[in-house]
């Protein structure tokens, strides 16, 4: 039985329109990670999703622009620009690339069953 919620609100505006909603997503399990240093050079190194095996509720923040990965190391790769959260669902696993210049500082947060 899942016995906790995240829940968040959010906001898309666009010209003439604008919608606004909340939701929550049931986990059983959470890990919470960082900040993490990932340093410039970095390729498609696997985060650490602690006992969660689906992911109902992904999310990243980074100090510089990186690119993940959803599912599996190769693919299509995912920009994650600087300092905007990315928020994804129901995966099994997350990859990061630094090609930035800089280390990327990031936190995670991933909840699941």
């Amino acid at each position: 039985m899942l016995s906790n919620v995240v829940r968040f609100s959010y906001s898309i505006s666009a010209p003439n329109a604008r919608y606004s909603d909340h939701m929550g997503i049931a986990f059983d399990e959470a890990i919470a990670q960082g900040p993490i240093e990932i340093v410039t050079g970095t390729t498609d190194s696997q985060l650490a999703l602690g006992g969660t095996g689906t992911v109902n509720f992904f999310f990243l923040l980074s100090d510089q622009e990186i690119t993940i990965n959803l599912e599996a190391s190769t693919g299509t790769d995912i920009t994650v620009l600087a300092n905007r959260p990315f928020i994804a669902s129901r995966i099994t696993g997350v990859w990061v690339s630094n090609s930035s210049g800089s280390t990327a500082n990031i936190v995670y947060y991933a909840a699941g069953t």
